[in-house]
């Protein structure tokens, strides 16, 4: 064997060794957070109230997360602040692993970037999981908005009333980003109690129009007098495959502030988040994250859900850290106050 042969050899044999060493390391990291988990009480947070739509989740969720884990959930609501309360409580907590949080990703990311009165965290030091689902957005419009389409208020430029129950709620923010972004002249009224309150707004008109997942707004739809003209995001919705999304409106058509509503439809995409402690030990999260990816592909899980009529969506948390450096990380100052200006002021009476 020539001395390059036995040179080369010798690198495959460290490099075979290094790899080795390294799923060795791994799994004795999966047993070490295996046994850590092993009976021991872990806090599960969510938005909301008892009976509430993230309520079902966390709770659907939970046998099927302590049969993988071997610990004991102990469900904890905390509706105050619109989940500000709970994303604090979980940012807050010890990092070892035994708090975690079901919420909006847009929630979390939106209660930071607006600097929300009481928002303690850095929402890129959290350490995310999974996301258990997506919730794109879709505008609704009310029985006696002029418009028959969205293409028509477009067109007209507005005006339209939206509604929503604060500035930043999730669904008034992203009104106010396609007005602005469009060049549509409108007025946001805001105060109401939920979104049951601003669905009644819309149907007794109120408001003309109204921003709400896709989930929420097809219940809406099937309800009352309110329909559903376009999707905020680049895919329609699976449940209004018919409404064609705000990019198609456009077409060729490409507002210099198009960028705002791209970047909202990716806030939007977090959907539904499960996150943990910011400096939780690596193994932990890697072993939070596989029993959340087993459980949200659990055959007896996905029918429960599909009874319950939960919208399942799974994505790693790698995919929710990604975005969340897409939509944080990456956007610079002067954009940051371009979004707060069309959000917070530019639409309301001075």
């Amino acid at each position: 064997m020539t001395e390059y042969a036995r040179n080369r050899f010798a690198r495959s044999i460290a490099a075979v060794t290094a790899l080795c060493l390294v799923f060795i390391a791994g799994a004795a990291a999966a047993e070490d957070a295996a046994a850590f988990y092993k009976d021991k009480t872990v806090r599960f947070f969510t938005m909301g109230g008892p009976g509430g739509g993230f309520d079902i989740y966390m709770r659907s969720m939970i046998p099927y997360l302590e049969k993988r884990m071997g610990a004991k959930f102990m469900p904890i609501n905390e509706s105050a602040a619109g989940g500000l309360v709970a994303m604090n409580k979980t940012a807050g907590a010890p990092p070892d692993g035994l708090t975690i949080l079901l919420t909006f990703g847009e929630a979390a990311i939106g209660g930071e970037l607006y600097a929300v009165s009481g928002a303690r965290y850095d929402v890129r030091k959290l350490a995310w999981i999974a996301r258990v689902g997506t919730t794109p957005k879709v505008i609704l419009f009310g029985p006696k908005t002029p418009f028959k389409t969205f293409a028509d208020a477009i067109k007209a430029g507005g005006p339209l009333i939206w509604g929503g129950t604060g500035k930043t709620d999730g669904n008034t923010d992203f009104a106010a980003i396609v007005s602005h972004a469009l060049g549509m002249k409108a007025k946001m009224v805001i105060g109401y109690k939920g979104s049951r309150g601003m669905l009644m707004a819309v149907e007794q008109g109120e408001t003309e129009a109204q921003v709400l997942s896709d989930e929420s707004g097809f219940r809406a739809s099937q309800r009352g007098p309110i329909r559903a003209v376009a999707t905020l995001d680049h895919e329609r919705s699976k449940y209004f495959p018919d409404v064609p999304t705000i990019f198609e409106l456009l077409g060729d058509k490409r507002p210099k502030d198009l960028w705002m509503v791209d970047w909202r439809a990716k806030v939007s995409a977090t959907g539904r988040v499960l996150v943990t402690t910011p400096g939780t030990p690596k193994d932990r999260v890697a072993f939070l994250r596989q029993a959340a990816r087993e459980t949200l592909h659990d055959p007896a899980f996905l029918a429960e859900a599909k009874k319950r009529k939960l919208t399942i969506d799974y994505a790693s948390g790698d995919v929710g850290e990604k975005l969340v450096e897409e939509t944080m990380g990456k956007i610079d100052k002067k954009r940051v106050e371009d979004i707060k200006q069309a959000t917070l002021k530019e639409f309301y009476e001075h």
